[in-house]
């Protein structure tokens, strides 16, 4: 018991602490963080191999390792009294706790061990036994302590020995109704990423039809959340997926067989609880709007092979922070990460003959250097550098870096894409006379059209002037976006070569 209340007591220790940098580090932001945008509700908490929503106003991310383990915390700024620990323990944790008798979790462990399988001990009571989507959940009273603990098992069949454990505890609070809730909606978002339990789909879950030698998966039709599409159906390989497969499905999961070669659009457009794919070896596209909507997608595995993402095809990834670009890419389209408003970097492969980060990791650009695809530089309100020789800026291009110091845009820019400067603070900006595509958006369909067009729209909700050549595009579109025009006296391609 000694034990359990140590570690207790580390965790409000640990919670309190992080209270007070996670304050320091508030009062220190430029006001330009995810958390500060209209509209959200909820952020990523997320470790090791696990994540679940959040609540906006809380803090929380950080993570601890005091023990060895990966543990992340949260908090409620206003009432320190509301707070939560989620520690995960994978199968290597618990052989590591066991072999260590003073190990400090392992009173943890051992009541996690008989909790999960239907046993209340002295110091934890047993209140109910449920499914959480697709994995064993005990939640249990800490005897008193005033604290619940809500055990998630991911167990094969040699439970108790490897499985992956997972404890949620929180102080309780029945007089407080809204932050009973607030506990019972993060835990009800708790997902794995890939979990040792996860079956493969029976046919049965599926809407197909033939594709040559193969089978194309057509419709989702299952009610699992943690999905893994067969090998084969019918004794055929499968080897495609059709249009919205899995659309507005409230998957978690899903992983593909490495037969599967194409993908249609939007396959899981609107799945807003998918949390984690891992995309088939021999996918060479990654279709327009693939994952359309897919909020709470943390973490996608892009595969050795992929080739081309198409446009859109991580449209309102918010949850998305970073991603790993597999050597073989070739091309990245125009708007495929538009609203991904907390993505933080892009890596390009080590060995990559088409794309390349800069020297801090900041930028993502096609590998010849004309294309920005991606910015992430903290440039503390000072004016931002676009390098030479960048003709295109892609949309969302740098969505909340902050821009309030200025951008210089390099002479010879062709294009920039639509909210290429959104939430960034920028005011002002001068476009060379060069740049002839400003705020493009492309496929955009109109009422009494066949096919779609291209609008212009805003590159920045805050911009107030425009600097530019008289006549130039630059001057067209501060005139159709309502923002003040400053004309250069003389264009530059009037001005006396140096």
């Amino acid at each position: 018991m000694k034990k359990r209340i140590l570690a207790l007591l580390l965790c409000v220790s640990l919670c309190l602490c992080f209270a007070v940098f996670a304050e320091e580090e508030e009062e220190a932001e430029s006001g330009f963080s995810f958390r500060a945008m209209p509209g959200y509700t909820c952020f990523p908490l997320a470790s090791g191999t696990f994540c679940l929503d959040c609540p906006m106003e809380w803090d929380g991310g950080d993570t601890s390792d005091a023990y060895g383990v990966s543990a992340v915390i949260a908090m409620d700024p206003s009432n320190h009294a509301h707070h939560v620990m989620i520690t995960e323990l994978t199968v290597k944790d618990q052989m590591a706790i066991m072999q260590d008798d003073e190990h400090p979790l392992s009173g943890f462990l051992n009541e996690g061990m008989q909790v999960t399988q239907g046993q209340s001990t002295e110091g934890s009571k047993i209140l109910e036994q449920f499914d959480l989507h697709g994995l064993a959940a005990t939640r249990v009273e800490m005897v008193g302590q005033g604290y619940e603990m809500i055990w998630i098992l991911d167990h094969p069949e040699s439970w108790p020995v490897g499985g992956d454990l997972w404890y949620f505890m929180y102080p309780v609070d029945p007089e407080d109704k809204e932050y009973t809730g607030i506990i019972r909606e993060m835990v009800d978002s708790f997902t794995v990423y890939a979990p040792f339990s996860m079956g493969v789909a029976p046919a049965s879950d599926f809407e197909y039809e033939a594709d040559g030698d193969g089978i194309c998966i057509t419709a989702y039709t299952g009610s699992a959340e943690y999905v893994r599409i067969p090998d084969e159906i019918d004794g055929k390989p499968v080897i495609s997926m059709g249009h919205q497969a899995f659309y507005e499905k409230a998957v978690r999961h899903v992983s593909f067989p490495d037969s599967m070669r194409t993908m249609g659009r939007n396959v899981f457009g609107g799945c807003t609880h998918l949390v984690f794919t891992a995309l088939p070896e021999s996918l060479e596209v990654l279709p327009s709007g693939t994952f359309e909507s897919c909020f709470r997608m943390n973490d996608p595995t892009l595969n050795d092979g992929l080739k081309k993402i198409e446009q859109d095809a991580f449209w309102g990834c918010n949850y998305l922070q970073y991603l790993f670009l597999p050597d073989s890419l070739e091309e990245i389209e125009d708007a495929a990460f538009v609203m991904c408003d907390y993505l933080d970097r892009i890596y390009a492969g080590d060995n990559s003959r088409f794309f390349k980060n800069n020297d801090d990791l900041s930028l993502l650009l096609s590998a010849d250097g004309t294309k920005l695809i991606h910015c992430s530089c903290d440039c503390d309100g000072e004016d931002v550098q676009i390098p030479d020789g960048v003709k295109q800026i892609y949309a969302y291009a740098f969505n909340r870096v902050n821009l309030s110091g200025g951008i210089t845009l390099p002479e010879g820019l062709e294009y920039i894409g639509w909210a290429a400067f959104t939430h960034t603070g920028l005011t002002e900006v001068r476009i060379p006379e060069s740049c002839k595509e400003i705020g493009v958006m492309l496929n955009v369909w109109a009422d009494g059209v066949d096919e779609p067009g291209t609008a212009y729209t805003s590159i920045c909700e805050t911009l107030k002037k425009v600097h530019g050549v008289k006549g130039s595009p630059a001057m067209a579109y501060a005139e159709s976006q309502n923002v003040e025009f400053i004309p250069d006296i003389t264009p530059l391609s009037s001005r006396p070569k140096k």
